[in-house]
């Protein structure tokens, strides 16, 4: 069995968050002893909308681990799909919303330089493929990932399904796709941790 972490933050400053996230990160991750110097690494908030934390991902989770990222070498990305309330695409493009827009309100924009993609931009079809590996068992078909997944090495928080973790972000390549051909655009499968 894995070991689960569990710390409390003693202060309600930002710097206090800050040093306690930095160090419950480098704890969590083992120091990012899997991430190698010029590795690109995408953050997948929990961006369902614009609403702030404890609706979406805390900023200061994001930018410190970003920011841890980008300290040992690697490029980071951020990216996510808003959720159907807040933004709404199918074959034929972006009906409403844009996830960027809820990037910016939710506060997660602020102090944070990484690139930000908001998965709905690059189209139904053009932005995505098809996924599968026998360690996806709950996804037997596979899944659509992000064309910023390819090629590159997933690295997931074990038991972590980030939309149960109000503070919480996804380290590694996104797991937050389009739904398959023939089921509705709202119906994103979400794969579980590997």
């Amino acid at each position: 069995m894995k070991p689960v972490y569990v710390t409390g933050i003693p202060g309600s400053s930002n710097q206090v968050v800050r040093d306690t996230l930095h160090n419950f990160i480098l704890t969590l991750t083992d120091n990012f002893r899997w991430l190698s110097p010029g590795d690109i690494v995408l953050l997948k908030p929990a961006l369902n909308s614009g609403d702030p934390y404890p609706a979406t991902t805390h900023p200061l989770a994001l930018e410190v681990t970003s920011r841890l990222l980008a300290d040992r070498g690697a490029t980071v990305v951020i990216g996510d799909q808003s959720g159907i309330g807040h933004e709404l695409h199918h074959p034929g493009g972006v009906i409403r919303g844009k996830t960027h827009d809820n990037y910016i309100l939710s506060g997660m924009a602020r102090n944070n330089s990484s690139r930000f993609v908001s998965f709905e931009e690059e189209g139904w079809d053009e932005g995505f493929f098809h996924y599968s590996s026998p360690k996806t068992g709950s996804w037997k078909d596979g899944f659509f990932h992000h064309e910023l997944g390819k090629g590159s090495r997933p690295y997931h928080k074990p038991s972590q399904d980030v939309d149960t973790q109000p503070g919480g972000c996804n380290t590694g390549t996104q797991d937050h796709g389009r739904a398959p051909q023939g089921r509705q655009p709202h119906g994103v499968p979400r794969k579980r941790a590997l």
